[in-house]
Order: structure tokens, then sequence, then C-alpha cells
């Protein structure tokens, strides 16, 4: 038992440390949006992984320009990272998977605990293996996530209701005359009848488009921006329809009428959500009010919309779902590393033990997430002495002050994989609605209308390829139809032009390859 484990390319292929020599990882990292910190290095798991694997790190951030920033270093190939913790996308490694590392014959001897976790667990290895056989990236963050059943979410101002003496709409009908009623009749009461936006959008805001509100019509896919449906196994289309049609009629019909921001096609998400803070906005889609407002009394303000049918289409109604499977795939391997081994044995080392993963996606106990005594992990809430003791506890008072985000502590979606749930616990007395607990009470409310999500399994290349060949220009097409559409109204002969030109640009193709 006391012999000394071999060692690969300056790593042990056994037990800590795992390095055997000087050895510096370079680790790209996409970094969440709000996180304060001043760098992936001051991380609780960024000083674990140092202290216990004797491996040194050098973080290239990605916050800005991702996409961007990746195809540069692929294309020079100068600096290229060892690992990529988020960034490379299905598309980026279609067109260059020469350059990432194949991992298939790798995790058996230096995965061992993530083989195991996946096979123990029941986790489909055809999530990340392609039809050659071959697995290039490593599944990430949680599993299973009730969060995650449905993206973003209608919600109204129920205080600008309760003012009117109005109820929340249950139809498009409903909807239009409360509407109407927020831009005549001053609804948040401070005298200026012209400040209220009755319905809000923005296209610049991935959480905010204005096709999200097709699902009235049964003609939203996720986000509002992927046209097509999954019922029951089937693909079908939601652009070419009488009810996608009578959406957008609707809806010009609402534009015409001032009762939607009539600059929600050009607005940047910046302004869009400007005006959520200011409370101008009575209905909009959002991944939840607490998003822009935080828990706070303007938070506590909006409700769930809910179903909100419209007439001659009640059984058409239907919320777009996602894969009940919420992992996305995190880390990559670069094909040109020198320290293959130590970098697999370093994620294997992250993903070893419960403590060790909660801590990489969600920082230390108590700070955001808490296992309590019923097995089940919540969203931790901590008094600010609290959080401090945790800092300091962890030795992290110098690098990190309560008022941080909760992105500070952590690494986001890119951590390694977690079977687990988050759930939420109910406002306390003198609390205010949390972000999660808003969702979690609304997903339950409309999760008997969610569609089936689009798989997760690998698609092959060449398919990718000729889709995307075959279909150019389809969704932009699409998308500007729609804006001419709710702008200008829709006749007979521009109906009929733009089905012609949807078959120009291939949508039966499309609808074809989401099929497959």
């Amino acid at each position: 038992g006391d012999e000394t484990p071999e060692i690969v390319n300056g790593a042990y292929t056994t037990g800590l440390p795992i390095a055997a020599e000087p050895i510096t990882l370079k680790v790209a990292v996409v970094r969440m949006a709000g996180d304060q910190s001043s760098s992936t290095a001051v991380k609780p798991y960024a000083k674990r992984s140092v202290e216990d694997t004797g491996l040194n790190f050098e973080w290239v951030e990605l916050i800005t320009d991702i996409e961007e920033q990746i195809s540069v270093m692929l294309a020079s190939g100068d600096g290229m990272p060892d690992v990529f913790l988020g960034g490379i996308t299905d598309n980026i490694l279609a067109q260059n998977a020469s350059l990432f590392a194949e991992l298939q014959d790798l995790i058996p001897v230096y995965a061992p605990n993530i083989q195991a976790y996946y096979d123990e667990n029941g986790i489909d290895w055809g999530l990340i293996t392609n039809a050659e056989g071959k697995i290039y990236q490593l599944l990430s963050c949680m599993y299973y996530s009730e969060q995650s059943l449905t993206n973003n979410l209608p919600c109204i101002n129920q205080t600008w209701l309760d003012n009117l003496g109005l109820q929340k709409p249950t139809t498009t009908d409903e909807l239009y005359d409360v509407l109407k009623a927020f831009k005549e009749k001053d609804a948040d009461g401070n005298g200026d009848v012209n400040n209220e936006i009755p319905l809000d959008f923005s296209q610049a805001d991935w959480c905010a488009g204005i096709g999200l509100w097709g699902v009235s019509w049964g003609v939203a896919g996720v986000d509002g921006d992927n046209f097509y449906l999954v019922k029951d196994g089937k693909v079908s289309g939601t652009a070419n329809t009488d009810a996608y049609r009578a959406y957008l009629e609707y809806f010009h019909k609402l534009y015409s009428e001032g009762l939607i921001n009539t600059e929600g096609f050009s607005q940047t998400a910046d302004q869009f959500n400007a005006s959520i803070k200011a409370m101008n906005s009575g209905a909009y889609f959002k991944w939840a009010p607490q998003t822009q407002l935080t828990a706070s009394a303007e938070a506590e303000q909006y409700a769930f919309l809910g179903k909100v049918t419209a007439p001659g289409y009640e059984d058409e109604y239907a919320f777009p779902g996602n894969y009940e499977i919420a992992a996305g795939k995190g880390f990559t391997l670069s094909a040109s590393s020198k320290y293959k081994e130590a970098a697999l044995r370093w994620w294997d080392y992250l993903s070893s033990t419960d403590e060790l993963r909660w801590l990489t996606n969600r920082g230390p106990d108590g700070l955001v997430v808490k296992q309590e005594d019923d097995g089940i992990v919540y969203l931790a809430n901590p008094t600010d002495e609290e959080k401090q003791a945790i800092l300091d506890k962890n030795d992290m008072a110098d690098d990190f002050d309560i008022s941080m985000t909760n992105a500070s502590f952590y690494l986001d979606n890119y951590g390694p994989l977690i079977l687990n749930n988050i759930s939420y616990h109910a406002p306390r007395e003198g609390e205010y609605t949390s972000q999660g607990y808003w969702r979690q009470l609304a997903i339950r409310e409309i999760q008997p209308e969610l569609t089936q999500g689009m798989s997760k399994t690998v698609v092959p290349s060449s398919l990718t390829e000729e889709f995307t060949f075959t279909c150019e220009g389809l969704e932009d097409y699409i998308k500007a139809f729609r804006a001419e559409a709710i702008i200008n109204g829709v006749t007979d002969d521009s109906w009929n032009k733009y089905l012609s030109e949807l078959d120009g640009y291939n949508y039966d193709f499309y609808l074809e390859y989401y099929q497959k």
C-alpha cells in the first residue's frame, strides 16, 4: 500500500497530490454575470484545488464576447488553454473537433470517480457520446432541476390590478382589457397617466422577447425563437399556422393601440431592465421579477401571470418546456495539452465527494445553499453575521465581502455534475419572496401545460453542418417577418408570400432535423 503510484506526464495516476512535478494548468473559465470576485483564483474550490492537488492554475477568465475570444484561441493555436470550463458550444465543437481531446479512453483510468458516479446513478452516457462513440465533454451543474423545466415566465403587476379593481386575466380578451386599463387609468397611482408601459418586451434580452407571448396560441418555442413544438415525441411547426397568424394579428392590434412597448424591437436589454427597475412595466417575461428587482417590496408587486388562452385556440395553449435533464456540457480538454492526465484527474478530484461538488458549484455550505437534516439541499438565506462567519471560517474575508453577489463564491453552470435539485424555502416572517421560490410556485402551476423539451443527445457534426447550410437565414427571416407583421399588420398577400419564403428557406427540413 506504500508503493509510489505511476507517473504519467508529470502526474500521479492515483491519490493526492496529483502533481508529481511542477504543473500549471491553463484553464479558460466562463464567469457568471455579476461575479464581483477579484479572480477565479480566490474562490474556495480554486484554493482547495491548489492545496490538495499540488497543481498550479493560470485562469483565463471569459466574461464578454466569449465565443469570439474562443474563436481567436482556436484559430491561432497560440496560448491554447489546457481546459475549457464552459464556452465550447456544440457548434464550436462540431467545427473544431480535432482541437479537443477524446476522453472515452482516458475516463476509466484518470476519472474513476466520474465514471462510478455516472454508472451508479444511471446517468445517460449517450448525452455526451457522439455517433462514432467519442466523448469530448463532461456533464456539468445540476442533472435534474425543477427550475429548468422551463425558461422565462410571464409576470404581471398585481398592485396595478388591485389599484384598478381588476382580476388577473385568463384570456387574451381579458388581457387586452387589462392592458388598456393600465394605459389609460394611471395604474401605478402616481398621477401620471403616461408613464405606464402596459406590456413590455425587448428583442435584445434573451429573457424577454415578443415570441414568448405566443404561448396563448400554442406557437411559442423555447425563448420564443425556436420555431417548433414537441408534443408526445412529435415535432410540429409553429411559424406557418393559422394560430401563428392569429398571434401576429393580436399583437399588431396591441402595437397599434400603444398597449405594448413600441420601442421593444429596438430597445437594448439595459433599457428594458431600467424600465423594469423604474416600475413602469405592467407585464413582461423574465426569469423572475427578482432577477432585476431582487427580493424586495417592488418584486412583491408582481404575480405569475399564469395560463392565458386565446378564444378559438384554447386547446392549442402550450408553454415551452425544456428537456427534463438540465445538465450542460462544461468540461472540455484541449488536444494540444501536455497535461491531459493531470487536468482530467483534477476534475475527477472536484467530482469525488458531495462536499467538493457543492463547494465548486455553489460555494461553502450555508452561504448560497445548505444541506438540511431532511437531506434536501435548500437555497440558504444567511444573515450578514452568519455570512461573515462562513467567510471567516473558509479564510475568505480578505478576498470577499458580504455585499458580493452569490456568483462570486462558486463556479456556476460549469461545475461538476450534481444529481440534487435545489429547493426553496417559503419566505420567513419579515422576508421577501426569493427568486427561486417565486419560480418554484410558478413552474408547479404551469407544469401541466409544459411541452416536451428537445433531447440533448449528441448530434453528429455531419448533420449539424448540413442543417446550418440548408437552413441558413431561416430563423432570421421568421423574426424579421414577425416584427414587420406586428408593426404593420398582416394581409393575405403578405402572409402567402411569407409561407412561400418559408419553403425557400427549407422550413420542412428544419422540422425534419429536429424530429431526428
